[in-house]
């Protein structure tokens, strides 16, 4: 059965909408059904370090990405670019542990185990405070993976 339009239909990418608009939609779609939504949607925390500011924001959009792909809420982000301190790793860590500790995230979603602690100690040290508090680290894979990205003690 024919429509109304006339020509081809124009199609606004959900991609391209913010989640705002994307929750206010969905809103207006519950109330004009009668239908109230008890789904939550899940929260996730996105955690990217970049050796330079440029790189920044593809590790960024891989993530979001990812996130929207997963059906997942992104309730925070932790992005730094620049050489690894330990003060400034570990205060960013912490920032992220405190999304859990709150029960503000269920998931930390980052490109690649690289970005989180080197050392294995420290890293099961993270990985065993965020499951504290029932959450996980997801990891998301660039479709092509560099081998600068890995870890040097080829334990990955």
């Amino acid at each position: 059965m024919p429509g109304k339009q006339r020509g081809e239909p124009h199609h606004t990418p959900a991609g391209n909408r913010s989640a705002r608009d994307r929750e206010r939609r969905r809103r207006l779609l519950d109330i004009a059904s009668g239908f109230e939504s008890s789904v939550e949607q899940f929260p996730c925390v996105i955690y990217v370090h970049a050796a330079t500011a440029g790189d920044l924001p593809l590790a960024l959009q891989e993530c979001r990405d990812c996130a929207y792909a997963l059906g997942w809420h992104v309730v925070g982000t932790i992005a730094w670019a620049g050489e690894r301190c330990r003060s400034a790793e570990r205060g960013n860590l912490d920032r992220a542990i405190d999304y859990f500790s709150k029960g503000r995230a269920k998931a930390l979603l980052t490109v690649h185990p690289a970005m989180l602690p080197r050392s294995e100690d420290q890293y099961r040290a993270f990985v065993t405070a965020i499951e504290a508090h029932n959450g996980f680290v997801h990891f998301r894979k660039p479709a092509t993976e560099a081998r600068s990205a890995e870890r040097s003690d080829g334990q990955w």
